[in-house]
């Protein structure tokens, strides 16, 4: 019978969900900014409306190198 990736999952020790997060985190602190509003599947518009910013600054930001 097959097992479902939720079940294999639940069964990893305390450190394994501990090291997957952590790596998640150093992941989306790599990404650019218009990766993770696409990720997200915002705009400009409504990223900056949740950040309290406007949309040419959300563009400056993401324009940035």
């Amino acid at each position: 019978m097959a097992k479902k990736f939720r079940d294999l999952v639940a069964r990893k020790p305390a450190a394994w969900h501990v090291a997957v997060e952590a790596r998640k985190q150093e992941l989306l602190a790599a990404m650019p900014l218009h990766e993770l509003r696409r990720a997200r599947q915002l705009s400009q518009e409504q990223l900056a409306e949740e950040l309290g910013a406007t949309q040419p600054e959300i563009s400056k930001i993401e324009h940035r190198t």
